[in-house]
């Protein structure tokens, strides 16, 4: 549950969307680290969980977390303005540490 996010976007009025609810990680590729989201509702249809969104991790310091739960950031590779919202606090702040030294 530590990874338990909602996932946002801003919207052409400046009105954050909700995109869904699941679970985010970190991987590496060959030349970059990816942070993905899981969904928990929608699945493949082999039954494994859908991929809601997939970017690369950005080596500009463009992420901010705001109060104890919420990392915002503007993603230069999908060109779209994010936020994860957590559901602890310390899911939060462990992602943000996993980010930051990237």
């Amino acid at each position: 549950a530590e990874r338990r996010v909602k996932l946002y976007f801003l919207n052409t009025d400046g009105k954050w969307d909700d995109r869904g609810t699941g679970h985010v990680a970190i991987m590496r590729d060959e030349t970059d680290y990816l942070m993905s989201m899981n969904s928990e509702e929608d699945k493949e249809e082999d039954g494994t969980a859908k991929a809601v969104f997939t970017t690369k991790i950005s080596q500009d310091n463009v992420y901010q977390r705001q109060q104890d739960t919420l990392i915002v950031w503007n993603d230069p590779f999908l060109e779209q303005d994010m936020a994860l919202s957590f559901q602890s606090a310390s899911g939060c702040l462990r992602l943000w540490n996993e980010i930051r030294v990237i």
